[in-house]
């Protein structure tokens, strides 16, 4: 499984804004599934479970079976997000941080390979 990490893991998040995650999971041609997109926020006693977002994967192919999933109510703070199979057994993880911030101007880059 592959997580993009070319993203936010520094997120300044303005009113209104949705936290996304993109992931990308290899399958053989057969396997039909089911993963969850589990998303935890850091609390001062750990990991608390905030989101479990259900996934079907059906079919596999040369790149992966990619997918994402977003968040609109999140709070400030630490945020980890995992991709899971049916029976809890971790594929994946990906960490980054969510800073409050006013309403502004912003201006976005594209990349292009």
């Amino acid at each position: 499984m592959g997580f993009w990490r070319n993203g936010d893991q520094q997120f300044a998040a303005q009113p209104g804004d949705r936290l996304y995650v993109f992931f990308r999971v290899f399958s053989p041609a057969s396997f039909a599934d089911e993963v969850s997109m589990r998303w935890f926020h850091r609390e001062p006693g750990g990991w608390a479970l905030q989101d479990t977002i259900p996934i079907k994967i059906v079919g596999g192919r040369a790149e992966g079976f990619r997918g994402y999933g977003f968040k609109t109510k999140y709070q400030p703070g630490a945020w980890k997000v995992q991709i899971e199979t049916t029976d809890q057994r971790e594929i994946g993880r990906v960490y980054f941080d969510v800073e409050a911030v006013g309403a502004s101007p912003r201006s976005f880059t594209v990349e292009l390979n």
